[in-house]
């Protein structure tokens, strides 16, 4: 089975920038995220953020665990 630790050491800046990048995409693409100045909305945007990243994360994991089976 492959250490998750393996996978983290993967993780550069430019990879972590590539996967939060993802993030913002998909959210804009959903329509998930949208920028305004009314606090409430920021928090609710940094909130999106934060899931839309740990979906990427998660996704990113996966595609390295199946180059590691193959």
């Amino acid at each position: 089975m492959n250490n998750f630790d393996d996978f983290v050491k993967t993780l550069t800046s430019e990879k972590m920038s590539e996967i939060s990048d993802r993030a913002v995409n998909y959210g804009n693409d959903k329509g998930s995220i949208s920028i305004s100045n009314d606090s409430t909305d920021l928090v609710k945007t940094i909130n999106a953020i934060s899931i839309l990243n740990s979906l990427s994360m998660v996704e990113a994991y996966h595609e390295w665990l199946q180059q590691q089976n193959q």
